[in-house]
This record gives C-alpha cells, sequence and structure tokens, in this order.
C-alpha cells in the first residue's frame, strides 16, 4: 500500500490475517480502519465479533451491525 501515510482517504482491511493481533488474541478481528488525514491526526478503528458459538443467521446479523458502525465512521468524517 504505497503512499496510503499520506492519504487522504479512509481505509478499511476486512477480514485480515495481515496485522499482528489475532496472532495474539483470539477474538476474531472484523476489520480495521485507518484514516491518515483526520484532523488530530492519524485515526484507527477497530471492529471485532465478541460473542462465541454464532450461528450462521447470527453471525450475518453480527456483519451486518459491523458495516452499519464502519458506514457512520465514514459518514462522522464528512
Amino acid at each position: 500500500m504505497t503512499g496510503s501515510s499520506n492519504s487522504d482517504v479512509l481505509f478499511f482491511f476486512i477480514q485480515t490475517e495481515a496485522y499482528y493481533f489475532p496472532f495474539v488474541d483470539d477474538e476474531e478481528i472484523f476489520s480495521l480502519g485507518y484514516y491518515t488525514a483526520a484532523e488530530e491526526g492519524a485515526s484507527s478503528w477497530q471492529f471485532n465479533i465478541l460473542a462465541k458459538d454464532l450461528s450462521e443467521e447470527e453471525y450475518e446479523e453480527v456483519v451486518r451491525g459491523l458495516y452499519y458502525e464502519m458506514f457512520n465512521v465514514i459518514r462522522d468524517l464528512n
């Protein structure tokens, strides 16, 4: 991701395994957000799935909620 440290674009990484945290904690990190152009300096967000043993339907509902929260972050930056 060359040049991202100078970008005014908000990045979200969805279900990435490239972040170190999944290897030191068993919580499922669903997405990470990173925004370098925030007024107060670089900002980041982390959205986790905390519940365990979810049915497929429950998992889909949780994921919809996480996307809703990500879009709220985007909305609030504008």
